[in-house]
């Protein structure tokens, strides 16, 4: 199964998502915009963490987990 491109969440209803800091000891959180990390929308979802790298502002840590901004979402007939 291949993974979502970036224009497949945008359709579905995510037009950001949430960085997390992998750093045990920190788990510093913050939301962005695909528009603000200007990615091709063509882009496999998984691969922004390859092709921008993210710095925690809170610790400096490096290591980072990402996940679609679902808040915003609104399943088919509801």
């Amino acid at each position: 199964m291949k993974p979502p491109t970036i224009a497949g969440l945008k359709a579905q209803g995510a037009d950001a998502f949430r960085v997390t800091c992998a750093q045990s000891f920190c788990l510093h959180s913050a939301f962005l915009t695909f528009a603000a990390v200007s990615v091709d929308d063509a882009a496999e979802f998984p691969s922004i963490t390859e092709r921008r790298r993210f710095i925690c502002t809170l610790c400096g840590g490096r290591a980072v987990s990402i996940m679609p901004d679902w808040r915003k979402h609104r399943a088919r007939g509801v």
